[in-house]
């Protein structure tokens, strides 16, 4: 079992890809002042996962996490972010898109603005598709606010393919598995495209065609 504990500070600005191969994480961010970190992770490994990621924003601090993750081996994979605006104009975007062949996805993610945080914008959305009877996923964004002047915003979605989805691409004359494929990729090639590590990248793509949806 592979733990990874840290408390990093970020100045300047900073871009993270990492292809997740530790099992249990529990990291906290500060992101400083004027300073910005994009951090991308990519968890298709087929282990069982407790992973705690916190962020703390000062004045004009910019956050982007975008998570992609799969689980295809009745694995139990557990995600809590928390995301602390504790200071003015600072900015976080949370994008999550899971697939959930077998197994478990519980994805819990939390942004809070504190008061005198004015001018803060916070945003977590979240996706999971689940492609089976044995596919148990969870996925809830939670906001605290306690200032006015804010933005503040959450949208989740959980469940299986969408029939009108798959109706309008057969009749189109794609056939019913090249449908499901072409949706569940959908989902997580916007965040792969955010990547720039091309190892991850190229690594990510050739787990993906290698999987049975």
């Amino acid at each position: 079992m592979k733990k990874e504990n840290n408390n990093i500070i970020i100045k300047n600005n900073k871009n993270i890809d990492l292809y997740l191969d530790v099992d249990n994480m529990d990291t906290t961010y500060k992101i400083s002042s004027n300073s910005s970190l994009i951090l991308n992770i990519v968890d298709f490994t087929n282990n069982d996962k407790d992973i705690k990621l916190s962020f703390d924003l000062e004045k004009k601090a910019h956050l982007e996490v975008n998570i992609i993750c799969i689980n295809n081996l009745e694995k139990n994979k557990n995600y809590s972010l928390i995301i602390n605006h504790n200071e003015k104009d600072s900015f976080s975007r949370v994008k999550v898109a899971g697939i959930n062949l077998k197994g478990n996805i519980s994805i819990i993610a939390s942004s809070s603005i504190a008061s005198g945080a004015t001018s803060s914008d916070t945003r977590i959305e979240g996706k999971i598709t689940n492609l089976s009877n044995d596919a148990r996923s969870k996925i809830s964004p939670i906001l605290y606010i306690k200032e006015n002047d804010v933005k503040a915003s959450h949208s989740a979605s959980l469940g299986s393919y969408n029939s009108d989805d798959l109706y309008y691409l057969t009749s189109r004359g794609i056939t019913l598995d090249e449908a499901k494929k072409s949706i569940t990729y959908g989902t997580i090639y916007p965040l792969l495209s955010s990547i720039n590590n091309n190892d991850i990248k190229d690594k990510s793509l050739n787990f993906l065609k290698g999987i049975s949806i």
